[in-house]
């Protein structure tokens, strides 16, 4: 049982934030398009996430799905620490504004389950960016009083 702590540990501390980003599939050029932003659900991955949401690339948006650092099992991954969480994704925002032409104005962030409440937390924060709005799946949402906190 301590290996596996050990072997856990290790594993944790060598994991990154990682942003998988879906380009459009057509864009008029004229104008940068708009950004959807995706937050996985507890226990997923970016990789597993990116099929649901490759649709809207189709409509000329760019796609950008942040993996978090936080592992709760091997090759799963989750939000559970928000403070983290914030930064992950303000890191994953950058990240994608450094390498993608978007329009800042038109942003909506996105997620499932536990990256629902973490989409809805940030939208109505406009915290750590200025989203247009939300899309939540399923959001894990227990204590919203303590969420806005």
């Amino acid at each position: 049982m301590l290996a596996c702590k050990h072997l856990g540990a290790a594993a944790q501390e060598g994991s990154r934030p990682q942003i998988m980003v879906l380009p459009p599939r057509k864009a008029d050029g004229a104008s940068p398009p708009p950004l959807l932003m995706a937050l996985h659900s507890r226990g997923s991955d970016a990789q597993k996430f990116a099929p649901y949401w490759q649709p809207a690339t189709e409509t000329g948006i760019v796609v950008a799905i942040p993996q978090s650092s936080q592992m709760c099992a091997k090759d799963e991954f989750c939000w559970d620490d928000e403070d983290r969480a914030a930064t992950e994704v303000t890191w994953a925002y950058e990240k994608t504004r450094d390498s993608y032409r978007f329009d800042p104005s038109r942003v909506v962030i996105a997620g499932a389950s536990q990256g629902g409440r973490i989409a809805i937390t940030a939208a109505l924060k406009s915290d750590p960016f200025q989203s247009r709005g939300f899309i939540g799946v399923v959001p894990a949402v227990r204590d919203i009083e303590g969420s806005w906190s």
